[in-house]
């Protein structure tokens, strides 16, 4: 393969990889406009990261939302994912029972 076929090659992959990310960056806003159903039996808190024992700022988007929800359903339990990585003293669950406790959700539902 010559020298203008190795560019052809590169312009191509490069146009598809723009493709894909376009799609994939349509699908994220498509869904994160779907309204969340109302009276859920459980709502999955995933993990993410902790530094020391203080949740990221991520972390703490997720815990508003679900304290948000609970606050609202008082019979959904919540599920709060996460190990332990480095830097962190607790899991990333822990840190979110602790500040959805914090946040007047009762600890007997959250898991």
């Amino acid at each position: 393969m010559g020298k203008k076929g190795l560019v052809i090659l590169a312009v191509t992959c490069f146009v598809f990889l723009l493709l894909y990310f376009g799609f994939l960056q349509i699908q994220i806003i498509r869904y994160s406009q779907v309204e969340v159903e109302e009276d859920v039996d459980y709502v999955m808190i995933l993990g993410a990261r902790v530094m020391g024992s203080t949740p990221s700022l991520s972390l703490q988007y997720r815990i508003d939302t679900a304290a948000e929800y609970l606050l609202k359903n008082k019979k959904a339990i919540a599920i709060a994912t996460g190990g332990r990585g480095p830097g962190e003293d607790i899991t990333e669950a822990e840190a979110i029972k602790k500040e959805l406790v914090k946040k007047g959700i009762e600890e007997s539902r959250i898991f």
